[in-house]
């Protein structure tokens, strides 16, 4: 459907995949918990993790230290961000915890695919049971996922959409 999309409008393909991937989820016509009911959900994280092994392949020390600086100026300036957003104009109101409004905004540092392990990593290591880490799951994983798409997916999809025309 978004390549047909794409044919009829100037608009690539990939945005309007993720437009319609929102639609579907927001009128409920993909069911709820769809990878736990197909029993996916560890492929899933298996596809996610294959997909980014390969890239750290190819880095080394060189690379490491050439980055390593432009990084902790990028992590020190968040950090102050966060602070000064959270902790001094309090809007961590919004969501209703100082830690979740922290994770969320730690969050839009990373995308997708790590912000749903991450999710699932904190859910694990803070829960005792099945029931308490479903709970938790339910609170943290809506937020960190729409975080992670909210930021870093959705505005890299939006600019590859627009960029790839010049390629």
């Amino acid at each position: 459907m978004s390549r047909l999309l794409e044919s009829i409008t100037p608009v690539n393909y990939s945005i309007w995949a993720l437009i319609l991937g929102a639609l579907v989820g927001y009128f409920g016509l993909v069911p709820p918990k769809i990878l736990e009911k197909g029993n996916s959900a560890g492929l899933l994280q298996m596809a996610i993790f294959a997909s980014i092994i390969p890239s750290l392949a190819e880095i080394n020390v060189a690379d490491l230290a050439k980055l390593s600086l432009q990084t902790l100026l990028v992590f020190a300036v968040v950090l102050i961000g966060i602070f000064i957003f959270i902790y001094l104009i309090p809007l961590w109101r919004i969501v209703g915890s100082r830690n979740l409004a922290v994770g969320i905004a730690v969050a839009q540092l990373l995308g997708f695919p790590a912000t749903y392990l991450i999710a699932n990593e904190i859910a694990t290591a803070v829960s005792k049971t099945q029931e308490e880490k479903e709970l938790v799951l339910q609170k943290i994983m809506p937020a960190y996922v729409v975080a992670g798409f909210a930021s870093v997916t959705t505005i890299s999809i939006i600019i590859a959409g627009i960029f790839v025309k010049f390629l």
